[in-house]
């Protein structure tokens, strides 16, 4: 009996240490934010539009950038965000009217927030919205219709907050 408690000491010992390695040297979860810009009259994406996000609960709290791609989405991921963290984000593009910000009580790791903006006034006649082949004239397709692509990982910003 003392061979076998002794055995499973050793087993116990070898599987809590190797958790412990583990739990003490993996990377921090990285947080993403992510989504989409679109023209809310045209229903088509915007690119170049600047998305903000500021992190609440860090010692600097000045906001974070990116640029949205020729699909209108945005990805700016955090390494070592805490998971009490709070965050605004804000969207504005040139020659749209700035949208509404949002406030992010709690992060998760994967946070995704679309904005629709909105054409500022053009001086003179409006013209036409693009269609498509086979498309009414005139016909806009609503912005659900639009499809997401994400933004790469390769391109998206990265960023390392220490504590």
């Amino acid at each position: 009996m003392g061979k076998f408690i002794g055995w499973l000491g050793g087993i116990l010992a070898a599987v809590i240490g190797g958790w412990l390695v583990w739990y003490l040297t993996r990377p921090p979860a990285t947080t993403t934010f992510e989504g989409m810009v679109i023209n809310g009259e045209a229903s088509a994406p915007v690119a170049g539009a600047m998305v903000s996000v500021e992190i609440k609960g860090i010692p600097s709290s000045e906001p974070y950038h990116d640029f949205t791609d020729e699909h209108g989405s945005y990805r700016i991921d955090f390494t070592g965000l805490g998971k009490s963290s709070g965050a605004t984000v804000q969207v504005q593009a040139r020659d749209f009217q700035p949208a509404a910000s949002t406030a992010i009580a709690t992060v998760v790791l994967d946070n995704r927030h679309d904005f629709v903006l909105k054409p500022l006034a053009m001086a003179g006649p409006n013209p036409p919205p693009p269609t498509s082949p086979g498309a009414a004239v005139g016909h806009v397709p609503p912005a659900a219709m639009l499809k997401y692509v994400p933004k790469p990982a390769k391109q998206a910003i990265s960023i390392q907050l220490r504590r």
